[in-house]
């Protein structure tokens, strides 16, 4: 039994094609449907005591927090 009778196709290689500059290809051909997305953000400001322009930022922040991917197609 051949899984893939035509290689070129759209269910083989040939659905994986080299982008050309400006173009958008072809998306989300390997996962499940649906989207969502969970990012994160924590930060915190301080002014320093020397002059007014001068402050000190940390930032963490975290993109795609819950590693939410479906490959179920």
């Amino acid at each position: 039994m051949n899984l893939f009778p035509n290689p070129q196709g759209p269910n083989g290689v040939g659905a994986f094609i080299k982008n050309l500059p400006e173009d958008s290809g072809i998306r989300n051909n390997v996962r499940g449907v649906g989207f969502a997305g969970f990012d994160l953000g924590l930060s915190k400001r301080w002014k320093m005591p020397w002059k007014e322009s001068h402050s000190l930022q940390f930032r963490w922040e975290v993109f795609n927090g819950l590693n939410l991917t479906r490959f179920d197609v």
